[in-house]
């Protein structure tokens, strides 16, 4: 069976490092990014899964990424994370196709929640593969 790809994009040494460690060791192949420029030419060539990425980039913010990714391939699923989020931007994020949202500093049963259950969505359809456990509540 092909792992799933997983791409990281986030300006933060540290943050950037947690995700990938934690998604290693979840068995996903792991790539990623320190600027939205460099992860979209990744989405591209690399065509993962699931794109992780702040919302606080330089240059190009985590909206326009998000907006471009889905102008590429709709059915990636993209979750962005942030340390100073607003519920206005919760919701735009969603308006514009985010799978989920993430606040630093990580809750990482809750990162590890939101990845594996993204991942096993159909990525055509965007429905669960298989029911949910338990439905996740508004954090």
């Amino acid at each position: 069976m092909e792992r799933r790809r997983v791409l990281v994009i986030d300006n933060e040494d540290d943050a950037r490092r947690l995700c990938e460690e934690l998604l290693t060791g979840e068995g996903y192949e792991v790539y990623s990014a320190t600027d939205t420029s460099s992860g979209l030419e990744m989405v591209k060539n690399l065509k993962p899964d699931m794109v992780i990425m702040d919302l606080h980039l330089p240059e190009i913010n985590g909206i326009e990424g998000l907006r471009r990714i889905k102008n590429m391939k709709e059915e990636i699923l993209t979750v962005l994370v942030t340390g100073r989020g607003t519920m206005d931007t919760v919701k735009e994020a969603m308006r514009h196709g985010a799978y989920d949202y993430i606040t630093k500093p990580f809750d990482i049963e809750l990162v590890k929640e939101v990845i594996n259950e993204g991942l096993k969505m159909d990525p055509i359809t965007n429905c669960l593969k298989k029911p949910a456990k338990q439905n996740r509540q508004m954090r």
